[in-house]
């Protein structure tokens, strides 16, 4: 008998963006629908998840669902848009780790399960400021050769200077889009019962919008919280920009106990002088010009 030979069709490569046209676009929204009710199947101590095993969790969700396909950086990408789920971590071997929201950002271990024990880090007090309080005299900048940060305020450092100017990276402040994202995502995971008031504070044109949304927050027993919550986005903002450019993000925080031994040796003016420096910048134009300031500091300045 004969056989007739019949050709099989060709088989394209299968690509989730070819299976649902435009959806991987589905982006940020669907996405983080999936990964929340895949989060609803893991414990506070399975955390933090390797994104391997995160894109499991989803995909038993959505069998169209693979991570493979969208590659380390989409998928933190993905992850980095749901700040009230977790937040994420780039590894140095390329591997994506999932933190629970309520944990410190990025311990530094590359031992997955010793991230818990390792003692909490804190940022040098000068790329704090240079990161929040974003003016001339507070600038940080990388020196990329000596893999040093220096910070113009201290001492007569000019990055312009010198015979190798590329040899510096200044360090970007957060911009205030930003921070207002944080504290939307902030009330978003606090269910809060009563938001009035707290939207058109983070909506709020002037600079003193942060100001009026922490004492909001202090009424509502919230201001602890939403403390410790922008401090680990301030941290993360520092280790995915250092991690980005190829530096070590452990450069930015104090080394262990001298971070305690720092705040006890800080005079009282220098607290005074930290928060003088927070009132001023959420000040109105109006307001910083009732402001009193001897001649001999404006002559100082301009030296």
């Amino acid at each position: 008998m004969w056989w007739k030979r019949v050709e099989a069709p060709s088989r394209q490569p299968f690509s989730f963006m070819e299976s649902r046209a435009g959806d991987l676009s589905m982006s940020t929204s669907r996405f983080g629908r999936l990964l929340k009710k895949a989060l609803e199947d893991v414990s506070r101590e399975d955390y933090p998840l390797l994104g391997a095993k995160l894109g499991q969790l989803i995909r038993n969700h959505d069998h169209t669902f693979h991570p493979a396909l969208y590659g380390a950086d989409s998928l933190a990408e993905l992850l980095s848009a749901q700040p009230d789920l977790g937040y994420v971590e780039r590894r140095e071997k390329g591997d994506l780790l999932f933190h629970h929201p309520d944990t410190t950002p990025l311990t530094g271990s590359d031992n997955v399960s010793d991230t818990h024990s390792e003692p909490p880090r804190f940022l040098k007090q000068d790329l704090w400021q240079a990161l929040v309080n974003p003016h001339a005299d507070t600038a940080a900048w990388f020196d990329l050769k000596n893999c040093r940060l220096h910070f113009p305020a201290h001492n007569d450092f000019d990055p312009g200077q010198g015979d190798e100017p590329e040899r510096y990276l200044q360090v970007p402040p957060i911009d205030q889009k930003v921070v207002r994202q944080w504290a939307s995502a902030f009330i978003g995971r606090s269910s809060v019962e009563d938001p009035t008031g707290l939207d058109e504070a983070i909506d709020a044109p002037d600079c003193s919008w942060f100001r009026t949304l922490s004492a909001q927050l202090e009424q509502r027993g919230l201001l602890s919280a939403w403390t410790a919550f922008h401090r680990e986005q301030v941290y993360h903002y520092w280790d995915s920009w250092a991690q980005s450019h190829g530096i070590a993000s452990h450069i930015g925080f104090a080394r262990p106990g001298q971070a305690r031994r720092n705040q006890k040796r800080r005079s009282p003016q220098r607290g005074l002088r930290e928060k003088l420096h927070q009132v001023i910048d959420d000040m109105t134009e109006d307001e910083l010009r009732q402001l009193l300031i001897p001649a001999r500091f404006l002559i100082q300045t301009n030296r």
